[in-house]
């Protein structure tokens, strides 16, 4: 998959379905992650909690004691963006990038990055834990297969607006995946399993 990775989504699964499916079924039986799921199903979707922070360190990013105290100072702002957000379980591809909803999301996106120590990883890995159907995860893994643009979200609502991609992932989808795991979240984790496999063997 090239740096300009968005178009190539759809036809690296396509191409390899079996282990897309392998990589599904392995990452929810043996990896840690495994847990985001638990963590961001037991999450108040309208407030800030402890939940959120265990979801993130589920996915190797442990939020120290100085983030963690600024976060909860700004505990009322966050909630107060949460309100205003999406819906729980409405996905990225149905919300109008203009409506007040998108924007309140995206306010609460630059909101957390500017806490000290909130990284791009970070916050879209929290965020996704109170969204998970909207907020898509950000890392250096998945990067390095798609790339760095400036918009992520945008990208993201384009390719899971293909109702035949989201078709696919969920035929391909092992009885393992906790359900309500959003589309976005399962093919992050293909992703991230196929960027991984590919580092350790060119590194």
């Amino acid at each position: 998959m090239t740096p300009e990775g968005f178009n190539g989504i759809r036809p690296l699964i396509e191409a390899d379905p079996d282990q897309a499916r392998k990589d599904l079924a392995t990452y929810f039986t043996t990896h840690t992650g495994r847990w985001f799921e638990h963590f961001s199903a037991a999450s108040d979707p309208d407030h800030l909690d402890a939940n959120d922070i265990a979801a993130c360190s589920a996915l190797s990013v442990p939020v120290e004691g100085p983030v963690l105290q600024a976060l909860f100072e700004r505990r009322s702002e966050i909630d107060a963006y949460l309100a205003k957000a999406p819906k729980p379980g409405e996905p990225l591809w149905e919300v109008d990038p203009e409506s007040s909803e998108y924007r309140a999301m995206s306010d609460l996106y630059d909101l957390v990055r500017r806490i000290n120590g909130m990284g791009v990883a970070l916050t879209s890995k929290l965020l996704a834990c109170k969204r998970p159907h909207f907020v898509p995860i950000r890392d250096s893994i998945v990067e390095g297969l798609l790339g760095k643009p400036s918009e992520w979200w945008a990208p993201w609502q384009t390719t899971v607006a293909d109702g035949e991609l989201r078709n696919l992932i969920e035929k391909i989808t092992p009885d393992n995946v906790p359900p309500n795991t959003s589309i976005l979240r399962r093919l992050d984790v293909i992703l991230w399993m196929h960027g991984t496999r590919r580092a350790k063997a060119t590194g």
